[in-house]
């Protein structure tokens, strides 16, 4: 849940400074949008880290054959 908390405040940090640069600025668009993508950053990682932790298994078995 910690990498979760990251995550939300990456995204919620990136959409600040998307919308101070456009031009109207909409708390509650903000915070969906925050909650959205700490979760797609979210899945991402566990996606990723498990394609490497398999990875790494592979490279384990081999080196002992």
């Amino acid at each position: 849940m910690n990498k979760f908390r990251w995550h939300l405040l990456a995204a919620f940090l990136t959409l600040i400074v998307t919308e101070i640069f456009n031009d109207g600025f909409q708390p509650i668009a903000l915070i969906v949008g925050s909650v959205i993508l700490a979760v797609f950053l979210y899945i991402c990682e566990s996606v990723v880290n498990g394609v490497f932790n398999r990875l790494k298994r592979i490279g384990a078995k081999r080196r002992k054959c």
